[in-house]
C-alpha cells in the first residue's frame, strides 16, 4: 500500500516545490514592478550619512533627536554608505531580498503544515503564493523603509515559535525578537503574544519563557538604556510626534476597515472557521484537534499551534493599530501581519475535505487576493490615508536629486537653516550638513514633537510647525508646496529653480548671495522696504507699529539693518529718534 502511494506523494512534493518556485519568482517580479521610495525613508538615510561621516547618529550635527524608529535598518543603510553605494537604490534591492526571504519562510512552514496534516493529495504553498499576488505586500517590499525587513523578522519569529520546541530553538526565537524590536519598537506587539503562546503550549512554560526572554534582557534592555541615555527620552521622537500615547480609536477603526475592505479575502477566515466548526465530528480538522487537547497544551499538533499563534499575532496587531490610529500610508501597518493572515487561511484550508474542496477554496483565496478592491483609483488620498506609491513616482525621485544638487550649490558656504514641508523631506538627505527641520510632523525636532495636541488629524502630521515656531528656530527658508508655481506672487515667496518655498527670515547676507543665480527668484525686500519708508510718515501709527513687529523678526533681526530700522523707530517714537 505504501509503495503504491509513494510515487504519487513524490509527485505532490515536486508540484509543491514547483509552485513555490513560481511564487518566489512572481513575487520578486511583482515587487520590482511596484518599487518606489517614500519620503520618510530619506530621514533614515540622512541619519545614516551623518553617522558614517562621524557626526553621530543624528539628523542635524550637534543635535541629538531620535527622528527614526528603525535603528537596525538605519545602521544597515550606514553600512551601505560606508561601502560607497547609494542607499536609495540598495534599500530597494534589500527590501525585495527580504521579501523573497519572507516567501521562503512561508514556504517552509507550509511544507510542514501540509505534511503535518498527513495529506497525500495536492499540497499548495498557499501563503507564499498569496503574498506574491498581494499588491501592498509587494509595494512595501520596497519603499526605502524597514517594512520588508521587519515583516521578514516577524515571519521568522512566527516560524521559530510555532515549530521549535527545544531550548535552543526558543533561545534563538528570543534573539529574533531582539532584532525585531531593534528594527522597530512596535515589534513588542509580536513578542508579547509569542510569550503568551509559549506559556499556553509549552510542556514547561516557565522554562520556555525564561529562555525566550533571556536574549531580551541581555541584549535589548542594554540597547534601550543606551538609546534613552543618548537621546534623552525613553521613547523615540516619533512616539511623541505621532502622539502614540494617546488613543485614536476612530482613525484606527477607519484604517483597519480600509485594509480589510480592500482585502476582503480575509473574510475567508471567518467563513472557514464557521464551516469547520459546524461539523465538530469531522476528523482531521483543526477544530477537532484543538478539541482533543488533554491537560497539556503542548500536545497541540503543528497545525493547531500555527493557527493559535497566527490568531494571537493578528489579534494583538489589530488591537494595536486601532488604538494608535493606524498610519497615513495605506496597509503599511498590516503588511507585517499579512503572512499570518494567510497562514491562518492555510491552516483552515488544510483542514477541509475532500481534496477538491480544499484546492477550490485555495484558488478562490488566491483570486480574491489579486482582485482586491482598490480604494485609490480616483484619488491618491482617501480621508487621512494615502496610497504612498502614487505620490512618489520615479519622476519625483529624479526631481529630488536635481533639486538637492541645486540647493547645495545655492547654499554652499552659507549658514542656512531650512524647514521641509510635505513631500520634500527627501531633500534633507541631499542637503548634507545644512540644518534641516522636518516641519509637517515634527519627526526630527524634539520641541515640535513634544507640543500639546489640541485636536486629532492625519496620523503623523498633527504637530506641524508654524512660521512663528520656525522663526524662533532661526529657519531661513520653508521648502514645500506653496502658492508659487512658476513665478513669485507673494512677498515672502522664493523660487529656487524647480523648488518652491517661503522666506521665513530674510537675511541680507544670504539673499545677496542668492541674487547671483538667475534661476533663483524672490522679492527684493530691502527695495520694497525703501518704498515703504518713503511714505512712512503718511501711514497711521497703528499700521506702522503692526508692520514693524512683522518686519522685525522677518528682516531686521536676521539682517541687522539698523539704518532702515531706525526710520521705523523715529516714526513710532519721534522723541527717541531726535
Amino acid at each position: 500500500m505504501n509503495d503504491q502511494r509513494e510515487p504519487a506523494f513524490r509527485r505532490s512534493e515536486v508540484l509543491f516545490l514547483g509552485i513555490a518556485a513560481i511564487a518566489l519568482l512572481a513575487g520578486i517580479f511583482h515587487a520590482f514592478a511596484l518599487s518606489f521610495v517614500t519620503d520618510d525613508a530619506f530621514i533614515s538615510f540622512r541619519y545614516a550619512k551623518n553617522f558614517v561621516h562621524g557626526l553621530g547618529l543624528v539628523y542635524n550635527p550637534g543635535e541629538r533627536v531620535e527622528g527614526f524608529t528603525n535603528f537596525l535598518w538605519t545602521i544597515m543603510m550606514a553600512g551601505v554608505l560606508r561601502l560607497g553605494f547609494d542607499p536609495v537604490s540598495v534599500s530597494q534591492i534589500l527590501g525585495i531580498f527580504f521579501f523573497g526571504c519572507t516567501l521562503l519562510t512561508a514556504t517552509v512552514l507550509s511544507w510542514r503544515l501540509w505534511h503535518g496534516a498527513g495529506t497525500t493529495g495536492l499540497a499548495l504553498p498557499l501563503t507564499a503564493a498569496a503574498l506574491a499576488l498581494h499588491h501592498d505586500a509587494c509595494v512595501f517590499a520596497t519603499g526605502g523603509l524597514e517594512t520588508s525587513f521587519f515583516t521578514f523578522l516577524v515571519s521568522l519569529l512566527f516560524v521559530f515559535v510555532a515549530l521549535w520546541r527545544t531550548r535552543n530553538g526558543v533561545l534563538l526565537a528570543g534573539v529574533v525578537a531582539v532584532l525585531l524590536m531593534m528594527t522597530r519598537p512596535d515589534g513588542i506587539v509580536y513578542v508579547v503574544p509569542s510569550a503568551v503562546f509559549l506559556l499556553l503550549t509549552s510542556e514547561r512554560p516557565v522554562r520556555a519563557c525564561s529562555f525566550f526572554t533571556l536574549p531580551i534582557l541581555v541584549l535589548f534592555v542594554p540597547y534601550w538604556i543606551w538609546r534613552a541615555t543618548y537621546y534623552g527620552y525613553f521613547f523615540p521622537n516619533s512616539f511623541y510626534a505621532k502622539s502614540i500615547g494617546l488613543a485614536y480609536y476612530q482613525q484606527g477603526i477607519a484604517y483597519t476597515f480600509s485594509y480589510f475592505s480592500s482585502y476582503y479575502v480575509f473574510g475567508a477566515i471567518v467563513l472557514l472557521a464557521i464551516y469547520l466548526s459546524a461539523d465538530r465530528n469531522k476528523s482531521g480538522t483543526m477544530i477537532s484537534r484543538i478539541a482533543q487537547l488533554r491537560e497539556r497544551a503542548g500536545l497541540l499538533t503543528i497545525n493547531g499551534r500555527t493557527g493559535l499563534l497566527a490568531s494571537l499575532f493578528i489579534i494583538f496587531q489589530i488591537a494595536f493599530v486601532i488604538r494608535i490610529g493606524g498610519d497615513f500610508m495605506f496597509g503599511r501597518f498590516f503588511v507585517p501581519v499579512t503572512p499570518m493572515l494567510f497562514m491562518l487561511c492555510e491552516v483552515l484550508v488544510i483542514a477541509l475535505r475532500p481534496d477538491l474542496l480544499r484546492i477550490s477554496v485555495a484558488m478562490l483565496i488566491l483570486a480574491g487576493t489579486y482582485f482586491r478592491i482598490d480604494h485609490f483609483t480616483q484619488e491618491k488620498t482617501v480621508g487621512y490615508i494615502a496610497d504612498e506609491r502614487q505620490w512618489y513616482t520615479d519622476d519625483y525621485k529624479l526631481w529630488a536629486i536635481r533639486s538637492g544638487d541645486s540647493l547645495k550649490k545655492y547654499f554652499s558656504g552659507l549658514n542656512v537653516r531650512v524647514a521641509l514641508w510635505g513631500g520634500t523631506a527627501r531633500l534633507g538627505y541631499y542637503l548634507d550638513s545644512i540644518y534641516v527641520i522636518e516641519a509637517q510632523g515634527g519627526l526630527t525636532d524634539a520641541a515640535l514633537s513634544h507640543q500639546d495636541l489640541s485636536e486629532r488629524g492625519r496620523p503623523g502630521h498633527e504637530k506641524t510647525a508654524t512660521l512663528e515656531f520656525l522663526a524662533a528656530k532661526n529657519v531661513n527658508f520653508l521648502i514645500g508646496p506653496m502658492n508659487t508655481v512658476h513665478d513669485v506672487k507673494v512677498l515672502d515667496d522664493i523660487v529656487l529653480d524647480e523648488v518652491n518655498g517661503r522666506i521665513v527670515r530674510y537675511d541680507n547676507s544670504i539673499m545677496k548671495r542668492l541674487e547671483q543665480f538667475p534661476e533663483v527668484r524672490f522679492f527684493d525686500f530691502p527695495r520694497s522696504l525703501d518704498a515703504y519708508i518713503a511714505k512712512i510718515d503718511s501711514f497711521p501709527i497703528a499700521r506702522v507699529k503692526s508692520d514693524y513687529e512683522n518686519f522685525k523678526s522677518y528682516y531686521f533681526e536676521p539682517s541687522r539693518d539698523t539704518v532702515r530700522e531706525q526710520r521705523f523707530l523715529q516714526r513710532l517714537n519721534p522723541e527717541r529718534g531726535r
